[in-house]
């Protein structure tokens, strides 16, 4: 039962957990098994079912939509980078305990689940105070439209970066894998970004009143 619970739980990207006597994933922060098929389910949750269908259909990244490489490429250069940092600044913190292979697997694990679902193995206030402004970054990000996720969408993310790399190199139209994207599509992004930048402004605001007063 648990097992059936935490498989919808972690492709729902939900973030539920039912153990007993551990924080969400904890006492599996060494089960390479457990973590890793969680981690694909995250993942498979958080790509969205288009670009699943698109990617199952094909095996060749030239003839997948324009959603469906912005979904890929940023997802996999995310979860790069977020296991790196992770993994660097961790390392010698919370990580401490454990074997290389282990902190490498869980750095991956926190990557993928920051933008989505949520589960931790450790302690998330004992991350380093860098680490953890990384991962509100991700939460930020988050996953594909039409996924399980949440975020401003990685399709949103590509299209605003997109808008930045033409601004920078004087262009008057946005491209990306050498199609332009519509004035629509971009202001809708920057529509996106401003409005959930700015609840988020005032969410923290809120909080930090209520938390001191």
């Amino acid at each position: 039962w648990q097992g059936l619970f935490h498989a919808i739980s972690g492709f729902n990207n939900a973030g539920f957990t039912i153990i007993p006597n551990s924080e969400s994933l904890s006492i599996f922060y060494g089960d390479f098994l457990v973590i890793g098929v969680m981690t694909v389910l995250i993942i498979l949750g958080g790509l969205s079912f288009p670009v699943l269908s698109e990617i199952f259909r094909s095996r060749n990244f030239r003839l997948y939509g324009l959603d469906t490489k912005f979904v890929t490429l940023w997802s996999l250069v995310l979860w790069i980078i977020g296991t790196l940092v992770i993994f660097i600044f961790e390392r010698q913190n919370i990580f401490g305990s454990m074997n290389t292979s282990q902190q490498f697997m869980n750095s991956i694990f926190h990557s993928v689940s920051a933008r989505a679902a949520g589960f931790s193995t450790v302690e998330i206030s004992l991350l380093t105070d860098t680490v953890g402004f990384f991962l509100i970054g991700l939460m930020f990000i988050g996953t594909a439209s039409a996924s399980v996720g949440g975020g401003i969408r990685l399709n949103t993310f590509g299209v605003l970066l997109s808008t930045i790399f033409a601004a920078v190199k004087g262009k008057e139209s946005v491209t990306a894998f050498r199609r332009e994207i519509s004035p629509e599509q971009v202001q809708r992004a920057i529509a996106v970004w401003g409005l959930a930048s700015m609840f988020i402004f005032i969410a923290t605001i809120l909080l930090t009143f209520t938390e001191f007063t």
